[in-house]
């Protein structure tokens, strides 16, 4: 079985070499960069003069090398980011936000410094600096190099990026790995960095300039309020806002709308799913400006362990003194298990990120899962649906996006905490990403362990017939249509497995929409409900 599955690997990296082909793999290789500048001599190439896999890309700026120089120097995790794409590097569960400013406290940069890639603080050292002209890095194990140069063109500047890589030491398969999967994500990815520093140099970005007072020393402690500002979506700063009597919407934030909820019952209250890394921050602000300061939650309840629901788990954690809790089957990822998240991996996890994964080795493997782990604070959820301190709610096993994914419900009034099992923003097409749409939809495909345990999870919510139904992302819809609304979606969903869109039903009659089965529909309400915002 194991070798099926590494010639099914080395076939399906092989169908992906065939389709770029030499002409596109060239152009991945030496994306915006000349003739010229890829076949020159560069400072930095005596780094690594063994290298044989070579990057050359390069890009014109309307700025001065004096006006580059600043937004260069302050790259890398924990400092100004990338200027790429965050939610990607968050993925792998880095300290990545990109800032919109020059911080007057990274522009210190000196040879023999380190230039972050991991949450460790391992990464590039830098080897060598020339005025505002050079920045030339390398690993300690000699086996990556990255240089920057910024070169004059008029009253513009060429900036030139070249890495190189040693591969000669990798097996077979991870060096395949290397050219076929990092090749085509380092194009990406840098293409995006190199157009993210031009318009941050060229002032298209709402940047404050490097005598700001109100530049920090880290991109994290910029907080969201340029990630909801951009997105053109009601949420901004850290205001929660109330959805039901005692259910508190924290979100939704960033390109992906992203939710965390504060939930109140009686004296105490819980905190449901903790964001990204860095929104900390603004969920204890949230928390304080709702509560007071010094009051801490019971726990902080997880609907699943990905990186855009637990990443802030551990520090607030810290900050509160309070458990973690996730369902049995999740703590295994939550804990860093590598062996786990190969057994449970969906579509991007297999075809992207565990290749990745194993290409970078295991000792860099190790560091990136233990700085996203939270060994030693989750605990698992008491079997039963029972929730310490919170009388009042309960959990239902929703599995499918993940094995242990859970939905927290308060019986009474039927508000539903969905995670990911049901959303209300379509993230299953890029235009409904790209332009932040709301509308029922099931989790990210791409993203998604299982999609038949997806849908059984959908009709397992739908059947509780919520009149409030309040996701991972999106706006949650409450009102007297709810039921309605999440009834027709399931219905759909039975139909069609990998259908997104909310449609019309007629309601529980059985027919066309659903099949009718014992306890399948409860009453239905009249077909209005709205998006909380």
């Amino acid at each position: 079985m194991k070798r099926m599955g590494i010639l099914a690997g080395a076939g399906m990296l092989a169908a992906v070499g065939v389709i770029v082909g030499p002409r596109q793999w060239r152009r991945m290789l030496d994306w915006g960069a000349t003739p010229e500048e890829i076949h020159r001599s560069l400072r930095g190439d005596e780094l690594l003069p063994d290298a044989d896999l070579v990057a050359t890309r390069a890009i014109s700026i309307a700025a001065s090398p004096a006006e580059v120089w600043p937004w260069l120097v302050q790259i890398g995790v924990g400092r100004a980011g990338a200027y790429a794409y965050d939610w990607v590097d968050r993925l792998f569960g880095l300290d990545m936000r990109s800032s919109r400013r020059i911080v007057p406290e990274l522009q210190g940069l000196a040879v023999g410094d380190m230039v972050p890639v991991a949450n460790d603080g391992t990464g590039l050292r830098v080897r060598a600096i020339e005025g505002e002209r050079v920045l030339a890095t390398s690993t300690d194990d000699g086996t990556w190099s990255w240089t920057w140069v910024l070169e004059p063109a008029g009253d513009a500047t060429r900036l030139i990026s070249r890495t190189r890589m040693a591969t000669a030491h990798q097996a077979l398969l991870a060096r395949v790995a290397t050219r076929l999967l990092l090749v085509p994500a380092s194009w990406v990815l840098e293409r995006r960095m190199l157009l993210g520093l031009r318009d941050r140099a060229e002032g298209r970005v709402d940047a404050t300039t490097r005598s700001s007072p109100r530049a920090t020393s880290t991109a994290a402690t910029e907080t969201a309020a340029t990630s909801a500002a951009a997105t053109g979506t009601a949420a901004t700063g850290t205001a929660a806002r109330e959805i039901a009597p005692e259910v508190y919407l924290l979100g939704p934030w960033g390109r992906t709308q992203t939710n965390a909820y504060l939930v109140r019952d009686g004296s105490s209250w819980v905190l449901v799913d903790a964001g990204w890394e860095n929104d900390g921050p603004r969920i204890q602000a949230a928390a304080r400006s709702l509560l007071g300061p010094g009051l801490a939650p019971v726990a902080i309840l997880l609907t699943h362990a990905h990186p855009d629901h637990d990443g802030s788990a551990r520090e607030l954690a810290q900050a509160w003194g309070c458990p973690v809790f996730a369902h049995p089957a999740e703590v295994p990822l939550a804990t860093g298990d590598f062996a786990a998240m190969g057994r449970y991996a969906g579509p991007l996890d297999r075809w992207l990120i565990l290749p990745l994964m194993r290409a970078i080795g295991g000792r860099r493997r190790e560091a990136i899962l233990a700085g996203s782990s939270l060994a030693g604070i989750v605990l698992p959820l008491e079997p039963g649906g029972a929730i310490p301190g919170m009388e009042g709610w309960g959990w239902i096993h929703t599995p499918g996006h993940t094995p242990g994914h859970v939905a927290y419900v308060r019986a009474r009034d039927r508000v539903v905490i969905s995670g990911d099992a049901i959303l209300t923003l379509k993230v299953n097409a890029w235009s409904g990403l790209l332009r932040q749409q709301q509308g029922l939809s099931g989790p990210p495909w791409y993203t998604t362990w299982d999609q038949e345990k997806v849908t059984d999870s959908i009709i397992e919510i739908a059947d509780l017939g919520p009149t409030v139904l309040a996701g991972g992302h999106g706006l949650p819809l409450a009102g007297p249509g709810t039921a309605a609304a999440v009834h027709a979606f399931a219905a759909r969903t039975m139909r069609d497995p990998w259908a997104t869109a909310n449609v019309p039903s007629a309601g529980c009659s059985g027919t066309p929409s659903m099949p009718r089965r014992p306890g399948r529909c409860r009453a239905a309400a009249p077909p209005h409900s709205r998006e909380v915002g």
